[in-house]
């Protein structure tokens, strides 16, 4: 047995045609399982693991694969059923045909008035830095091949009036020559129906688009990208969206939404030159110098950066080097390196009562003056005491309160008084290059 009537035999469990689409098998699988289902059919397992089978096969592309390269033919799978997952396909499968028969409806109104396709494609930081070309994945609308976006196909049909043999015999009363009564003649005329010919054209439902015209295809491009990242966040690849009927057919344009992935190291803001880059230091590194890479930049080099003792670098300072930002494919020069430096203090030191004098000889030091000022001091509870009428309120003008500082715990992060990532959605980390109120609202010669 050859292994595409191996398939085809697959389909013929289900009941079928060759090669019917997902929806199909589906629906075709839900309605058998209902009727063989063990719980509702007691001599009916057989029958439902072999559909169950079949199913698993045909819309499992590995499983088809290692089903036609087996020499033995064996369909049937001796795996445990899984009954509660049958049922929740059942009770599901209404809802999720709805859906798809919602979007295909859409792209077909879509493809039919010629819109433009609009996919959001997630990019990297290096990828808009190096200029990457990128693998972009998409559904498309294409007029039907096999009936040209009509519809319907017509075949040939043997005609039923002269059953294919292009002449009919009539009966004819022709007046005898003596002129005494009538008789009946046989006579052979031309079918009228099908002129002669034997059979007629009908035509009938497509069997590839339903009647729809259109069929859906995953198509894929590679797209370039401009270094430093495309005016708007957005690429247009012209003539690569939905094909629409008409006297010539016309190709819409693919538009690229591009979002921006968060990069653990480096930050960029869209439209600009410059690159930010946080960089810890020890507070040794801050007070006496540094020579060691700083930096893992976005093309693979390691920024290595020398800085002098003696000029300290304070925790929040941001320091620039110049053509080490963001690249561009115009004549406009790169852009600047940004360095935001954050300084890693002890967490406790063990020193000597001369080492403090020592210390205190090369820190500078400052000498607090007395308090002329009325304070308030907070307690444990949240009250205030202190100087002054206990009737005062905290807010008055020239009053400065006395607060206690207390760590940050996992009730304030999940409040979000801590931003995360600054712009980044906290599910795909990602943040869009383009403006969504243009994409929601475009103007007029968006489409065009």
């Amino acid at each position: 047995m050859t292994s595409g009537s191996r398939v085809n035999d697959l389909f013929n469990i289900l009941g079928v045609r060759p090669y019917a689409t997902r929806i199909e098998l589906r629906n075709a699988y839900l309605k058998l399982a209902a009727q063989y289902h063990p719980d509702r059919n007691p001599e009916g397992e057989e029958k439902f693991i072999e559909i169950s089978s079949a199913y698993h096969i045909l819309t499992n592309p590995e499983c088809l694969t290692q089903f036609i390269d087996r020499d033995d033919g064996i369909l049937t799978r001796r795996d445990p059923v899984d009954y509660l997952q049958v049922l929740a396909e059942m009770i599901n499968e209404p809802i999720r045909r709805e859906a798809e028969r919602y979007r295909l409806s859409k792209m077909r109104k879509d493809a039919d008035i010629g819109l433009n396709i609009c996919v959001d494609v997630p990019v990297t930081l290096e990828n808009i830095y190096l200029g990457s070309k990128i693998l972009v994945k998409y559904t498309r609308m294409v007029l039907c091949h096999e009936c040209h976006g009509v519809g319907t196909t017509a075949h040939q049909v043997p005609c039923s009036n002269c059953q294919s043999t292009g002449e009919v015999q009539t009966t004819r009363r022709k007046k005898k020559k003596n002129g005494r009564g009538y008789m009946y003649v046989q006579v052979k005329s031309q079918c009228t129906r099908c002129s002669g010919r034997g059979h007629i054209s009908q035509n009938s439902t497509c069997a590839r688009c339903l009647g729809e015209q259109y069929v859906e295809v995953q198509d894929s491009i590679q797209v370039k990208l401009p270094k430093g990242g495309p005016t708007g966040g957005k690429v247009r690849v012209p003539k690569r969206g939905h094909e629409t009927f008409g006297e010539k057919n016309i190709l819409s344009d693919l538009i690229l939404l591009l979002h921006l992935r968060h990069h653990k190291e480096l930050h960029w803001i869209p439209g600009t030159s410059a690159i930010l880059a946080r960089v810890s230091i020890t507070l040794y590194e801050a007070l006496l110098g540094f020579d060691r890479v700083l930096v893992n930049h976005l093309d693979g080099r390691k920024i290595k950066v020398s800085h002098p003792a003696g000029k300290v670098i304070k925790p929040g300072m941001v320091k620039r080097i110049p053509g080490e930002g963001m690249r561009f494919d115009s004549d406009k020069p790169a852009g600047n390196l940004l360095i935001e430096f954050t300084v890693k203090f002890p967490e406790k030191l063990t020193l000597t009562a001369a080492k403090i004098d020592q210390l205190k000889s090369i820190l500078p030091t400052h000498e607090p003056a007395k308090p002329w000022f009325q304070f308030l001091r907070s307690k444990e509870n949240g009250s205030l005491s202190g100087h002054g009428n206990s009737g005062s309120s905290a807010a008055d003008e020239g009053m400065v309160v006395e607060r206690t500082m207390v760590d940050v715990n996992d009730e304030d992060m999940d409040a979000g008084c801590i931003p995360s990532q600054d712009g980044f959605c906290e599910h795909c980390a990602t943040t869009p290059l383009f403006d969504n109120a243009q994409v929601d609202n475009p103007p007029n010669d968006f489409f065009s």
